[in-house]
């Protein structure tokens, strides 16, 4: 994300009321990722994360 400016503050699983965020994380299905930012940097990391 830091790539398009936005940062990660939080992701939750639906399994675990916290997840730890770590460089290595990979994300699963169902996931919601908490984005930070100016409108366009999340914007392009919303983008990232759905296009992959």
């Amino acid at each position: 994300m830091t790539k398009v400016g936005a940062g990660v503050t939080a992701v939750r699983r639906r399994s675990q009321p916290k997840v730890a965020l770590a460089g290595d994380m990979r994300l699963q299905a169902g996931d919601v990722v908490v984005l930070q930012g100016g409108a366009t940097a999340v914007a392009a990391g919303e983008e990232r994360l759905l296009r992959g």
